[in-house]
């Protein structure tokens, strides 16, 4: 597993972002906020490629 740096900043506005897509990122740590998000871009940048 590689590691981030996540400024404070950037975990309010996934935070929010989760808020508005209708998600309740309250009960989350901000370690899960990131992971989220990484899992989120994972899945869009991936898609489209065929697994093998």
């Amino acid at each position: 597993m590689k590691r981030v740096a996540v400024s404070d900043d950037k975990i309010r506005r996934i935070r929010r972002a989760m808020k508005a897509s209708g998600l309740d990122p309250d009960p989350l740590t901000d370690d899960e906020i990131v992971d989220q998000a990484l899992t989120a871009a994972e899945f869009y940048f991936s898609e489209g490629e065929e697994e093998e």
